[in-house]
């Protein structure tokens, strides 16, 4: 049977003042995030929220390739990928809607499994 493993991770998030934030891990740098540049108060210099869940997909992608390819013995000499969301949103009296999608286009460059 599998063992059980439990994982915990936290992060605070400052806010500025306007409508932007200054977000932290433990130990990691601090990462400036705000709206995008294509909403009021966004900041193109900083990561917006979809951009960081785009990011998020890409790395955890990413590390779990690496992890099955390490697992069958593959070694990996280069991996990249390109993502894509669109985003709606519809308003109501009540609450905003949002659906969107997100598309992934991994590459990756295996060698031949180790005998």
């Amino acid at each position: 049977m599998p063992s059980s493993k439990q994982f915990s991770y936290e992060v605070s998030l400052a806010w500025d003042g306007r409508r932007a934030a200054t977000l932290a891990g433990d130990g990691q740098p601090p990462i400036l995030s705000a709206p995008p540049s294509d909403f009021p108060y966004g900041e193109g210099e900083r990561w917006s929220p979809e951009q960081l869940f785009l990011a998020a997909l890409a790395s955890c992608t990413m590390i779990s390739y690496l992890a099955h390819a390490e697992h069958r013995g593959v070694e990996v000499r280069e991996y990249g990928a390109e993502l894509g969301a669109a985003w709606r949103t519809a308003a109501t009296r009540s609450c905003t809607s949002i659906s969107g999608h997100a598309s992934s286009s991994p590459r990756a460059t295996p060698t031949a499994p180790a005998s």
